[in-house]
């Protein structure tokens, strides 16, 4: 009697440590392949209509902070385009001038704006001064002797 309880209980043992060991197989393959995705793929994975599985523990084995999930890119607030069009249009003209130059062509032109405002717009745009650089010296034979 012993003995068959027994040996019935072997039998579901060994198919459970069967059935884990394929779910631990899987596991691993899942994991290596959400670790190739992008961040933007991740959040979108993300959903709390899930009843059994928190935000919290979704991030965690997404390996994302939570922050990401709830966080909104605000857009620039005060982005005057006018004095952006304004420095578009004197970077085009002048693509040597920094952030003072054109901070004293825009109070010249009647902008009421401030050297680290140009300074912002001007990384909102992209744009930074061209200088000049020294040309290698090619035409001097063993510079170094």
């Amino acid at each position: 009697m012993y003995k068959e309880e027994i040996s019935t209980l072997k039998h579901q043992n060994d198919a459970l440590a069967k059935a884990l060991g394929k779910a631990t197989v899987e596991r691993d393959w899942a994991v290596g392949k959400l670790k190739s995705l992008d961040l933007p793929n991740k959040q979108s994975l993300v959903t709390c209509k899930l009843p059994n599985l928190s935000k919290a523990r979704q991030c965690a084995l997404l390996s994302i902070h939570r922050s990401l999930i709830y966080y909104k890119a605000r857009e620039l607030s005060g982005c005057n385009t006018s004095v952006l069009n304004k420095i578009d249009s004197i970077y085009r003209e002048h693509p040597e001038y920094g952030y003072r130059y054109i901070y004293n062509q825009l109070q010249e032109d009647g902008f009421n704006v401030g050297k680290d405002r140009v300074l912002k717009y001007m990384g909102v745009l992209n744009i930074s001064a061209v200088y000049p650089r020294k040309k290698p010296s090619i035409s001097c034979r063993n510079a170094q002797a």
